[in-house]
């Protein structure tokens, strides 16, 4: 980042979808870290960091009194930021211990829903999930015509031999999926707001045209960092400081318990 913030021509406007460069390396860690295939030009989008993106793809879509599905306990910004000041009306299902704080389609009210948003590795409760679960959710969610939006922030900050899976990892996902990373966790980049969305190419089309009116991109030296990190990536395996950073984590973790 110092080297590129050095450079006069990365002080311009970027897009509000993201420099190409960025984008591209956005699509080739998907292809290496998940085996999914992603065009850059139609289905990535940068973001002023995840949170910006939760709130505007939910801006793009929903119509005064839409309902929306939503984990509790959660992440409040999909209630707040995402739902409530988009004039949604939130319909909650219950993350309980006795199910590992996973969701449960007959604790879901899907009628008339239009909107869904689900979160693992989890935050709050450090939950983790399984393709065969995701599968389940994305079923539901083309059955009941749901945008199911995937808050997959955290799927670098794992401990053991658990990967964390993307919903785009089922096929069907790319009808009704749209999945949000943060840098901020990955990278450990939170000041610096950077992050992306992927998936059906509608979706995040309406994503790109709300942003067209509201930002434009992240700051172009920013996204070339992050850029560069994505690319430290070999096969599905994160660079060394990204491994270091969870054994760090896993260390205050096990500290944490103890006391």
């Amino acid at each position: 980042m110092k080297e590129e913030v050095a450079k006069p021509e990365n002080h311009g406007y970027s897009s509000s979808e993201g420099e190409y460069e960025f984008r591209l390396a956005v699509s080739e860690w998907y292809k290496r870290r998940f085996n999914v295939d992603l065009d850059p030009d139609r289905e990535v989008v940068a973001l002023i960091g995840s949170k910006e993106g939760l709130c505007n793809i939910a801006r793009a879509f929903l119509n005064e009194g839409d309902r929306v599905l939503l984990p509790d306990p959660a992440y409040p910004v999909y209630a707040n930021g995402c739902t409530i000041l988009n004039g949604g009306a939130p319909v909650y299902f219950p993350l309980r211990e006795d199910n590992d704080f996973l969701p449960n389609l007959e604790d879901m009210d899907a009628g008339g829903v239009k909107m869904m948003f689900v979160n693992y590795p989890n935050n709050p409760t450090g939950a983790v999930t399984s393709i065969e679960k995701l599968r389940e959710l994305v079923e539901s969610a083309v059955e009941n015509k749901i945008i199911l939006c995937y808050d997959n922030a955290y799927s670098e900050i794992v401990f053991g031999d658990y990967r964390a899976p993307s919903v785009l990892q089922i096929d069907e996902a790319s009808e009704i999926a749209v999945e949000f990373h943060s840098c901020s966790k990955t990278f450990s980049m939170a000041g610096s707001r950077i992050g992306f969305a992927v998936g059906n190419e509608k979706l995040i089309a309406g994503l790109k045209k709300v942003k067209a009116q509201v930002d434009s991109g992240p700051p172009k030296y920013i996204q070339l960092a992050a850029a560069k990190a994505l690319k430290m990536y070999e096969e599905e395996n994160p660079p060394k400081f990204v491994k270091e950073a969870c054994q760090t984590y896993y260390r205050r973790v096990e500290i944490l318990v103890k006391e």
